[in-house]
């Protein structure tokens, strides 16, 4: 008999009053193997396994439950507690101004005024009067956060020990910083960069190669790659069933590929150039913002494309972070910052879904 997740969940909860923690642990862990988006199972594992001493553990399951949940603040506070005891303490104080920041956010939001005050300008779904009274903050604790508790970066630092990963669809190489930017540092990873030009950065891949994804194939052997990065590519791609099973060809049985597309709704989102005549900087938002766009997928499209070429998917998502993305989008503003500026308008809007899937 399958019991539903969140019974299972109730029952943790009284394991835990009556002290079996470790029974406790074990039921969560059942709740999120039929329930993997259950947020409050993975911050009370996250909690019991703080207790444990199993910090790092801790540390992954309460961020999952912060991106599941952002405006959870008890979530931010305990992964707060986690990096003190880890001994990332520049990442709690981070933390900790963003939450501050959030709760003050909040106050205003609640004390606004209504009668007789001007129509807000409203792009989308985003408030941008609303965004000005959040105070501007640290970039890097911004870029910090943000990506920390993106799929993409957190899908690069859990690759295998000694990992080979291609980089498919490379643009400027950024990927390649990530392996020593933040924690953990991934320097035993060989990353291998495939885009149409290089860019300056493919210097620093272990190899690169130059091609039309649409009319050559990849150079390297079978079964050479650990795992592959596929972050927006396959929109530009006429054929992307031809180039996913180019890619199994070369990956190894097992090997995960993160795979990033815009969303089917992204076709129907205001313009860059709405949100330039308001004052936020940003590169495409709305699909056809970029002439080189083919088609995108929805994510059971997405789905059923990429296990029809011999993977498996594992997991697969939204991509959002609420917790900083207005932050971002005031701060894109302020600064005239379009990196900063894009992230928070396409968390806000909810511009592109992800898959994660192992070749089998």
């Amino acid at each position: 008999m399958n019991i539903p997740p969140q019974n299972s969940y109730e029952f943790a909860q009284q394991l835990i009053e009556t002290g079996d923690l470790g029974q406790a642990a074990q039921q969560l862990e059942e709740v999120l193997r039929s329930a993997p988006d259950h947020a409050a199972a993975h911050n009370d594992l996250g909690v019991l396994q703080f207790r444990s001493g199993d910090h790092t553990a801790a540390l992954a399951h309460m961020l999952q439950a912060l991106r599941l949940e952002p405006s959870n603040m008890s979530y931010a506070e305990n992964i707060i507690d986690v990096c003190h005891s880890l001994g990332l303490h520049q990442q709690a104080g981070e933390m900790e101004q963003l939450l501050a920041r959030q709760r003050e956010t909040s106050r205003e939001a609640s004390d606004r005024s209504t009668p007789g005050s001007p129509a807000p300008r409203i792009i989308g779904d985003i408030d941008l009067d609303a965004l000005l009274g959040i105070p501007v903050t640290d970039r890097n604790a911004l870029l910090t956060w943000y990506w920390t508790l993106h799929p993409r970066f957190r899908f690069l630092k859990s690759v295998k020990p000694g990992g080979k990963v291609i980089d498919l669809g490379a643009g400027g190489g950024g990927l390649v910083t990530w392996k020593t930017w933040l924690e953990p540092i991934r320097a035993d990873l060989s990353l291998y960069a495939v885009d149409l030009q290089k860019a300056e950065l493919f210097d620093k891949y272990a190899g690169s190669q130059i091609c039309d994804l649409d009319k050559e194939s990849l150079k390297f052997e079978a079964s050479f790659f650990d795992a592959a990065v596929l972050s927006h590519v396959l929109e530009h791609i006429e054929e992307p069933k031809n180039l996913l099973h180019e890619l199994r060809r070369v990956m190894r049985t097992g090997g995960e590929a993160y795979i990033e597309v815009p969303t089917l709704e992204s076709m129907d989102f205001p313009s860059r150039r709405e949100f330039l005549n308001a004052g936020v900087p940003v590169s495409t938002v709305n699909f056809f913002d970029d002439s080189t766009h083919r088609r995108t997928f929805s994510l059971n499209e997405l789905k059923t494309l990429v296990e029809g070429s011999g993977f498996r998917v594992a997991h697969a998502g939204a991509i959002r972070n609420r917790f900083v993305e207005d932050t971002l989008i005031i701060q894109g503003a302020a600064q005239s910052d379009e990196e900063l500026g894009t992230y928070g308008v396409w968390s806000r809007l909810g511009f592109a879904h992800y898959v994660v899937a192992l070749a089998v």
